[in-house]
């Protein structure tokens, strides 16, 4: 959304195995922009009537979906109906303005609420809620880490290891004063690609 001031009313994860986010604007007086995550090509929106079962769209209402350059898909559903701003095809940008907040909503929606989540076509390690979209299996990760990126300093030589433990094969190294994204977290352990299977532990990063 085109605001900072949001929270979120239902959580990644629980007892549903939800595969997002829903945000809402902590003021009630704003009707926000959605904003493309980031750059690359839209797969898929749909809108009221616009129903492709075969997709699993049946419950998302208004949405757009946007396969970004690294291979990330982005999903943002339930927006304002009849006010999708990009179609199947479109190259966007970071930033760019794809959908709008608000009322009338529809799909599976009790409210105004925009459910925004991203997967990966591989496993990245724990914490994934598996599931289909446009024909390809997917592995739904929690949005927030991806949506408050927080980056890092190394502090000492570190192993880069397949998984969040040291029983994964290690696959890399970085060394000391290497600059880091944090893209998830299993415990201690730090996910530090957007769309590999890199962990490092939290314990040789000062984090920023």
């Amino acid at each position: 959304m085109r605001t900072k001031q949001v929270k979120c009313t239902c959580p990644f994860g629980g007892r549903k195995k939800h595969k997002g986010d829903d945000l809402i604007p902590k003021s009630t007086a704003e009707t926000p922009m959605i904003l493309a995550y980031d750059s690359g090509v839209v797969i898929a929106t749909g809108n009221v009537g616009s129903i492709n079962n075969s997709s699993g769209t049946a419950g998302m209402g208004t949405f757009v979906a946007i396969r970004h350059d690294n291979g990330l898909v982005t999903r943002y559903q339930h927006l304002m109906h009849n006010h999708n701003m990009v179609k199947k095809g479109d190259r966007v940008k970071r930033g760019q303005e794809i959908g709008v907040y608000g009322r009338p909503t529809n799909g599976n929606s009790d409210g105004s609420h925009l459910h925004f989540d991203i997967s990966a076509p591989v496993n990245l390690g724990e914490g994934y809620i598996t599931g289909t979209f446009c024909g390809e299996t997917r592995y739904y990760y929690d949005p927030t880490p991806y949506l408050e990126l927080k980056t890092g300093t190394i502090t000492d030589d570190v192993n880069i290891r397949a998984g969040a433990g040291t029983n994964h094969k290690i696959v890399g190294e970085l060394k000391a004063g290497s600059g880091i994204t944090i893209y998830g977290r299993s415990g201690k352990w730090l996910r530090i690609s957007p769309n590999l299977p890199r962990w490092i532990h939290g314990n040789y990063v000062k984090e920023w």
